[in-house]
């Protein structure tokens, strides 16, 4: 499971705005592939992928989706202010959203619900497949 971005982390050069800026306000996906956030684990993924490779190799039929990589073009479903908020939100706070904004991806139904019906999807076509 992707590692959830914090208001520290959620950094908008990572998808081509200022340093400064996060997922607040934010309406639609990272279109660039490719796209990688700075906290993603690169040394992990690169061994997942070379075992995956190495399993192909071997005449197993491995095929993997990326829901970290899924989540990170996701910048537009993070909750951002719209979640419940589990402490009242002061005055300085409210004048300035970014400050107690939440870029945690999968909080919104629709990121985990995308993972779901490509899953289903996979399997309903792979059982079809193998059926014939």
């Amino acid at each position: 499971m992707p590692m959830p971005c914090n208001i520290n982390v959620c950094r908008g050069d990572e998808w081509g705005t200022s340093a400064n800026q996060n997922c607040y306000k934010e309406t639609e996906p990272i279109f660039q592939k490719g796209n990688w956030e700075s906290e993603t684990n690169q040394k992990m993924r690169r061994v997942v992928e070379s075992a995956i490779e190495e399993l192909k190799s071997r005449g197993l039929e491995v095929q993997m989706l990326n829901i970290t990589q899924l989540s990170e073009y996701r910048k537009d479903a993070h909750p951002s202010i719209y979640r419940k908020q589990r402490v009242a939100i002061t005055k300085d706070q409210l004048l300035n959203p970014t400050s107690y904004a939440d870029c945690a991806p999968w909080c919104l139904p629709g990121v985990p619900d995308a993972w779901n019906e490509i899953l289903y999807a996979y399997i309903i076509q792979y059982s079809n497949i193998r059926r014939n």
